[in-house]
């Protein structure tokens, strides 16, 4: 098409000037005059007529869209509308409100100015705190209008190279990892889970609205601290709670006290089990008694029956092995001989003997003292541990 500047003040008419906020919406209505509807309109941005850049042309009575620039036609109205979204301060330009033609087009142009907005459509927390390995909410909200806009939540101090964690989808919920995000259309809001806290999740983190071009977004400063030991910790855990927007608490993390407590109780079983090993083993082996062993018992178990004979020039015979005696003093002139039979071991008792004195010289009687192989209790006397017998000669 041709465009030069048009003479056509009677064809085509639009405002001079308009202006709007930063982040806001701007419309403009351009009108034409009879015999014009078929024709295609156009919105055009450049200060001057020859150069300036058409960036979106009507098709009909249909909307068009390109970018964040919108057109219709209402040809019935003689007139076509311009919507510019989300508008810039560097939206501020000359702007034409034109008609394609053949040959030069018709046009008149529009200064349009951008005010800085008082602030963005997005508000959030400053700053909010978790507990370790506790579960932190923030929820952020935004103006009317935003409700279809993707939304975000990013971590990082810098803005322009932030790394966005997780995202709303077409079903206004996203997730990753341990962290998730949920969009409340109704009441402008979205609200951001972080799970299993970490004490490196300290950091800078966007509540974040993603729009063609520049995103907007509010800083929120998250900090995460250790969890506390109390002295209700009686089994030396910290009381662990899990931290909510709302500043609820949770039960303890039986998670990690479970276990250890597991490992506990098996070492105590593995314990008593070589115990109980260990004690049938010896019963085993003090079961486990050879006839050698009989015959041959320790020293520390060996019972002994002294039979010491004072009968003059004669001695019983007898089977067992007899140890003569050496004579030391004329004393023992008339000592006979002394015979030791060792016996079997009592398994309860460590040393018992059995005494037995004949003398025949002149007494009547014989007396064998007997003592009790069971050491007595303390309440009873020595005189009633010995008990006597008597056996008279022929």
């Amino acid at each position: 098409m041709d465009l030069c500047f048009p003479d056509s003040s009677y064809i085509i008419s639009g405002p001079k000037e308009v202006r709007g906020g930063e982040w806001d919406s701007l419309s403009v209505q351009c009108h034409y005059d009879p015999g014009w509807e078929t024709y295609r309109k156009w919105w055009c941005r450049g200060h001057d007529w020859i150069s300036c850049e058409i960036l979106v042309i009507t098709n009909g009575s249909e909307m068009v869209k390109k970018n964040r620039v919108s057109i219709r036609d209402h040809p019935r109205s003689l007139m076509f509308t311009v919507i510019m979204k989300e508008l810039r301060r560097e939206d501020t330009d000359t702007y034409w409100c034109g008609i394609e033609r053949t040959g030069s087009d018709h046009g008149v142009p529009v200064k349009v100015t951008i005010d800085p907005g008082s602030s963005v459509p997005i508000t959030g927390p400053e700053a909010v705190r978790g507990l370790e390995r506790g579960v932190l909410t923030v929820q952020c909200r935004y103006d009317t209008g935003w409700e279809t806009y993707r939304k975000w939540w990013c971590r990082g101090a810098v803005w322009g190279s932030c790394k966005i964690l997780v995202q709303t989808n077409e079903s206004t919920f996203g997730v990753k990892e341990r962290v998730s995000i949920r969009d409340n259309q109704t009441n402008h809001t979205f609200t951001v889970t972080m799970k299993e806290l970490r004490r490196e999740d300290t950091d800078t983190y966007w509540c974040g609205i993603e729009r063609t071009g520049s995103d907007h977004g509010v800083p929120v400063k998250v900090t995460i601290d250790p969890v506390p030991v109390t002295p209700d910790d009686t089994i030396g855990f910290p009381n662990v709670t899990s931290q909510h927007s709302d500043g609820s608490g949770v039960s303890p993390n039986l998670f990690i006290i479970l276990p250890l407590l597991f490992t506990v109780l098996l070492l105590l079983l593995v314990a008593a089990s070589l115990l109980v090993w260990r004690m049938m083993k010896r019963q085993k082996k003090a079961a486990g008694i050879s006839p050698e062993q009989v015959l041959q018992p320790p020293e520390d178990n060996v019972c002994y029956a002294n039979l010491n004979l004072k009968q003059t020039g004669a001695s019983p015979s007898s089977p067992r092995k007899r140890a003569p005696t050496q004579p030391s003093s004329s004393a023992q002139d008339d000592q006979g001989e002394v015979e030791y039979i060792t016996m079997a071991p009592f398994l309860d008792k460590d040393i018992c003997y059995a005494a037995l004195s004949l003398d025949t010289s002149d007494q009547d009687s014989i007396y064998i003292n007997r003592q009790d192989l069971i050491t007595p209790p303390p309440s009873r006397n020595q005189e009633e541990l010995i008990q006597y017998s008597a056996i008279r000669k022929p």
